[in-house]
């Protein structure tokens, strides 16, 4: 089946191996260049593009607003329909000469997903919707506003032929929400990403210490849930690496953490399986956090974890969709589900005294890559979707 041309529109454009875009950019990258225009933001300096039509598209008046203090009236005003997003005449020519099947979109910034809706109906094309976020929530929208957003989205949530929920859990609140079932697709992991080599989780990286790596930002909860555990890792004998552009306020002079830096996602992923033991996916219990976007978010993170060939660790509540899919493949993960203290000393001594544990959890945790995040098993599901859209 041939496969058919792609308008790809959104403020999240699939640009570099490195961006935020980056699961975009795998799931896009070696597609034929003749058949995606990719619409959307600047790319940023050094960014490595696919091999596509580039057409620039910004909003700068709106974008002036949604990042200063009054971004929250921009939401309100989006939802009350004051806001009109409108494509250039130069880019509503370019879309046409190209005559794309698809539209695609990421459901996050209104103006653009807005925009991508309005294309699609225009021209009477099949739309897919990419949902990663809970989109009100981004928004920021005054709860007087919120009704009307949910309205509006729901209705183009509704527009959209294929939906694409990045958890289970995402598809089930969506379906509540906006009235439309949706698909689910789990984030994929980068096509080159290698297991260690399993000999490793035999010995410790270094004698008497379980070297546990922390790789990305402390944010979303991920920094407050980690300093909550440096007592345990105290108690336990463990170390905390953290590879990151810069190790957080609250991480600094604490005897078991020690800063790795930070490189492109190849060389990280490297350094992580020769210095350390395991890997840590933290959420936190913190109230007034992050406990809503944890219930239908999904950590890409973990579907890099587990291609590793370590063990992986994963803590926080039960309502975290990470820890919902830990506990549902406990086989694969050791899964610290309770705010307990004292279990996660016990859990995390153990895991450094029984090499045997870690060389099962290494094993299976493989497994589990290979069944939900493998590159190219996704890659293939994605294509079918856009098949079905012709």
């Amino acid at each position: 089946m041939p496969l058919p041309k792609i308008l790809f529109l959104a403020d999240e454009i699939p640009q570099s191996r490195n961006a935020g875009s980056i699961l975009f950019y795998r799931l896009l990258e070696g597609y034929p260049s003749d058949k995606l225009m990719v619409v959307g933001r600047k790319p940023s300096p050094g960014a490595e593009p696919l091999a596509c039509r580039y057409l620039e598209l910004g909003f700068p008046r709106a974008d002036r607003v949604r990042l200063s203090r009054f971004n929250r009236l921009l939401a309100d005003a989006e939802a009350l329909g004051l806001m009109r997003y409108e494509l250039p005449e130069t880019i509503e020519r370019e879309i046409d000469a190209f005559a794309p099947d698809v539209v695609i979109t990421l459901m996050q910034l209104f103006m653009y997903y807005s925009t991508a809706c309005k294309v699609a109906a225009k021209r009477k094309l099949p739309l897919l919707m990419f949902c990663h976020d809970d989109v009100e929530e981004f928004s920021n929208v005054h709860d007087w506003a919120r009704k009307r957003l949910v309205r509006k989205n729901a209705l183009m949530y509704r527009q959209a032929r294929t939906r694409l929920c990045i958890s289970p859990e995402m598809a089930a609140a969506w379906e509540q929400k906006y009235g439309a079932k949706g698909d689910v697709l789990y984030p994929l992991s980068s096509a080159d990403l290698t297991a260690r080599s399993p000999e490793l989780n035999n010995e410790l990286r270094q004698p008497g210490v379980l070297t546990i790596a922390y790789a990305g930002t402390p944010a979303y909860g991920y920094g407050f849930q980690i300093e909550e555990m440096l007592p345990s890792f105290r108690e336990a004998g463990a170390m905390l690496r953290f590879y990151g552009a810069k190790l957080p306020s609250n991480l600094e002079g604490h005897d078991c953490v020690e800063f790795a830096g930070f490189n492109s996602p190849s060389v990280t992923w490297s350094k992580v399986k020769e210095e350390c033991d395991a890997v840590l996916l933290p959420y936190t219990w913190r109230e007034g956090t992050y406990q809503h976007l944890y219930r239908t978010h999904f950590p890409s993170k973990l579907a890099e974890y587990l291609g590793l060939g370590m063990p992986v660790i994963v803590v926080g509540p039960h309502s975290a969709t990470g820890v919902a899919w830990a506990r549902r493949n406990k086989e694969a993960v050791l899964v610290l589900d309770q705010r307990s203290p004292s279990e996660w000393t016990q859990e995390l001594i153990r895991l450094k005294e029984d090499a045997t544990l870690r060389s099962r959890l290494a094993l299976e945790a493989g497994k589990a890559h290979k069944k939900y995040f493998d590159y190219h098993q996704i890659r293939t599901v994605f294509q079918q979707f856009l098949g079905a859209l012709k």
